[in-house]
């Protein structure tokens, strides 16, 4: 199962909880989630998102180099680290 279907019956598991305590209980479990990947990432999930997004127009509008040219200039600061 892939996790867009998992968040979906999830959704429909939740619509039929009537247990003030159990929402609650998961509410916390999100919120904790959301603290561990702030915490991991240094920033908020939402600007971590939002970064990926400004990454992707970038890309879209070619402003990226490929790996080998990458590699490239970092061996060209690497001789010049060298001198």
């Amino acid at each position: 199962m892939d996790i867009q279907s998992e968040k979906t019956a999830l959704i429909k598991v939740l619509e039929n909880i009537n247990d003030e305590a159990l929402i609650r209980a998961i509410q916390s479990m999100i919120e904790y989630a959301n603290r561990r990947d702030e915490e991991y990432l240094g920033i908020s999930v939402a600007q971590y998102n939002e970064e990926l997004e400004e990454a992707d127009a970038r890309i879209e509008k070619g402003e990226f180099i490929t790996h080998k040219e990458a590699v490239k200039r970092i061996k060209g600061w690497r001789r010049k680290e060298g001198k």
